[in-house]
């Protein structure tokens, strides 16, 4: 709002040639000021247009002008393309400066950014202390992710002392603005009673939230819930269901604990999940986990036809022909 000024006594007379010219410049110069926002605006939204079309070299062309005068969202955005190299070399030296001047003007996501470069160690050394700090700056912020990380550094000890109660405060915190694994997390510290009192239905409760968004981790644990009745009814049937879940999306406990669920009246299937799982490439035959499959495997195999196991082999394959039942 423009406010107007009186005149006031003992001022000196503006002779009239002057009085016409200052209001035309007031004018001209809040015209200037109007302009400049919605301009800058729509260089922003024109650099998200190009960046999302894969046209990078526009992108950082629109927004390094905006990041010079000081955009927060801009100078996020360069980082971005900096630290991943998109349409550049990737110089994560770069990233890190253009995430410090966006974060230190309080710029949550910025901050989770720069946080995550200190944590990695990448584009500067590696402090967890440092990425603990902007993790929790960014999760005061109101940055969901940021809260989730700065839950783990308490969980784990990383960079901060490890503290079960503040962890379960900020799980808490994303977990009820709907981030899936802060929703994981506070069902798993609910189940084992770390950081709050124990309490598996509720952490039944968090599992099927994250489940319901399709977080494979959550979708296991509400099975093993199902299959235990630990916070629900035992219900065999909704485990299945929901290992099946979690199995299609590549998930191993879950390909192995289904299998072992159907192997008493669908051998064939189990053991397509059991080839599936122990084909992952995160599960190695040195480990439990992949020695227990194997084991399974053979065994399971020994008594399945040369034709019944050709089928499973064609399921294994084709996983959208696979059954769960």
């Amino acid at each position: 709002m423009v406010c107007a000024v009186r005149a006031k006594p003992l001022v000196p007379e503006i002779p009239m040639s002057r009085r016409l010219a200052v209001p035309s410049i007031i004018v001209l110069t809040i015209g200037l000021l109007f302009t400049a926002l919605p301009t800058q605006a729509g260089a922003f939204r024109d650099g998200l247009r190009a960046y999302r079309a894969g046209d990078f070299a526009t992108a950082r062309q629109l927004w390094r002008p905006l990041a010079i005068e000081g955009d927060s969202r801009a100078q996020t955005n360069l980082g971005v393309i900096w630290a991943h190299g998109r349409g550049v070399t990737a110089d994560p030296a770069r990233a890190v400066n253009l995430y410090r001047r966006a974060a230190e003007s309080g710029y949550a996501k910025a901050q989770y950014n720069l946080a995550t470069m200190y944590r990695r160690g990448r584009g500067v050394k590696q402090d967890l202390e440092r990425a603990a700090m902007w993790f929790g700056r960014a999760a005061a912020g109101g940055n969901l992710k940021a809260q989730y990380s700065l839950a783990r550094a308490y969980a784990k000890g990383r960079g901060v002392a490890v503290d079960t109660t503040q962890a379960a405060r900020w799980y808490r915190s994303a977990a009820e603005k709907g981030h899936a694994r802060s929703q994981l997390s506070l069902g798993l510290m609910l189940a084992r009673g770390r950081g709050l009192a124990r309490d598996p239905v509720q952490a039944a409760g968090w599992y099927r939230k994250a489940a319901l968004q399709g977080l494979a981790p959550a979708q296991h644990n509400l099975a093993l819930s199902y299959r235990r009745g630990r916070g629900v009814a035992r219900d065999a049937g909704l485990a299945q269901r929901w290992f099946a879940r979690a199995a299609a999306q590549g998930y191993v406990r879950s390909q192995y604990a289904l299998a072992r669920q159907l192997i008493e009246h669908d051998r064939i299937t189990a053991y397509a999940w059991l080839l599936r799982a122990g084909q992952a490439k995160n599960v190695g035959t040195a480990g439990k986990l992949g020695q227990r499959i194997e084991n399974l495997r053979q065994r399971l195999a020994a008594n399945l036809t040369t034709s019944e196991l050709r089928t499973a082999e064609q399921q294994a394959s084709n996983p959208e022909k696979a059954k769960d039942s």
